[in-house]
């Protein structure tokens, strides 16, 4: 069921159908490594739970000065590569470190440049200004890893932005890749109101071809949108709460988010559309 826009708890309520699949995550943030809000908290407690199911979980992060001296034993993979981004090679380390007694496998990618930072996004400055290059370099070097480390898969799981394009390399510049041919990717929205947004410029530090640079896909009112790059390539997208997609599939409001009818999220699934409905009359009705 390809192109699926679901709640995260009947996502979570399709995989505790089954055991033992291989879920690979990514996440821009996650505790006991690096946190500035609640997507920390479940990136870090959804591998264990996925874990404890009898799942095979593994999950990405950037290799930030925080996560890599967090205390944690790490390990080196031996796996590194170099990355071109815009025409500079880029060096890509691939650590590891072992959680609940090797049940999960968290994937730092290291690339002092990039991450050997005091913050996570920006100081007291504002976002850092290298912050798109940072992050297509997290997203090209998480695929490239997958591959490099021979890893079962799944399921991609993507969370918010900063794995927005994820998704996207693998329905193009990996899609051929033997190991994708029998996955799936799912992005999971935690709060719409960040959407990694850049100038169109950006685009060249993506690797991804001009032709994708559309309204359709990954350009936003003449910016690069991350979210919307992710939620256009995606196979499953999902929310933090149910009531979530309903305030963005259902109202007509939008007035913070700005996004007008071509936006991905009212024209991502029309049926998506009918089964939140019905889903939020039950809950009302029950009440």
């Amino acid at each position: 069921m390809k192109g699926s826009c679901v709640d995260s708890s009947s996502y979570l309520l399709y995989l505790l159908k089954d055991t033992g699949m291989h879920i690979v995550m990514a996440a821009s943030e996650a505790v006991p490594f690096a946190k500035t809000g609640g997507l920390a908290d479940v990136c870090g407690a959804l591998p264990k739970q996925l874990a404890a199911r009898g799942h095979h979980c593994c999950l990405f992060l950037p290799g930030y000065r925080r996560a890599i001296h967090s205390g944690f034993p790490v390990e080196d993979t031996h796996v590194s590569f170099v990355v071109d981004m815009a025409g500079k090679q880029v060096a890509s380390r691939i650590l590891k470190v072992s959680m609940f007694e090797g049940a999960v496998t968290v994937y730092l990618v290291d690339q002092p440049h990039y991450f050997d930072r005091e913050n996570l996004y920006g100081d007291e400055h504002g976002d850092f200004r290298d912050n798109a290059e940072r992050i297509c370099f997290f997203c090209r070097s998480v695929v490239e890893a997958i591959e490099r480390l021979r890893l079962n898969v799944d399921i991609v799981h993507c969370h918010d932005w900063q794995t927005g394009l994820i998704p996207a390399y693998l329905k193009t510049l990996f899609g051929q890749k033997q190991w994708y041919r029998n996955a799936a990717s799912v992005l999971t929205i935690h709060n719409l109101a960040y959407q990694g947004r850049f100038w169109s410029h950006d685009m060249h530090l993506t690797a991804m071809d001009w032709k994708y640079f559309n309204w359709q896909q990954m350009e936003f009112f003449g910016d690069l949108n991350l979210l919307k790059t992710g939620i256009a390539f995606a196979d499953f997208m999902t929310a933090m709460m149910a009531l979530f997609l309903v305030l963005w599939l259902v109202s007509q409001a939008d007035v913070e988010l700005h996004y007008d009818r071509e936006s991905k999220l009212r024209s991502r699934n029309s049926d998506s559309r009918t089964w939140v409905r019905s889903r939020w009359a039950a809950s009302v009705k029950a009440k």
